[in-house]
């Protein structure tokens, strides 16, 4: 129980901080500034482990919860590997962070992204030697 405290904590402390200090920056220098969910932030580092150690641990006894993270894991190689090319086609469409408010959007976003990238790894899988190369 105290890990999965402390995923939450790592998660909701990342957030804010994250929220807070881009408002803040932003409105400091006058114009919109990223650095505070890059990539390379380690707020971006920090709410990832909270995410992974949260869904790892066996508090998650929901089965359909179980049953999307044992896709993710089983899929998770091929998943990152076209998630790019997904993102891509669903900002061609007009599905990204900014569709309606950010806070609609980034779900949404990301639910499709991992969604579409599943099912089309699944596909690739069913290939012959796809398991090999998809993962």
């Amino acid at each position: 129980k105290q890990r999965e405290l402390i995923a939450l904590v790592c998660i909701v402390y990342g957030i804010i901080i994250t929220l807070l200090g881009t408002y803040f920056i932003t409105e400091l220098q006058g114009n919109y500034v990223e650095d505070f969910h890059s990539y390379l932030s380690p707020l971006v580092l920090l709410v990832s482990m909270g995410v992974f150690v949260f869904i790892k641990s066996n508090y998650l006894r929901n089965g359909k919860i179980r049953f999307v993270r044992n896709i993710i894991s089983k899929y998770g190689y091929g998943i990152y590997l076209l998630h790019i090319l997904v993102l891509w086609l669903l900002g061609h469409v007009g599905i990204n962070a900014r569709l309606i408010n950010p806070l609609v959007g980034i779900p949404l976003t990301v639910l499709c992204c991992v969604g579409l990238s599943a099912l089309i790894i699944y596909g690739l899988n069913k290939l012959p030697y796809g398991k090999y190369i998809f993962g």
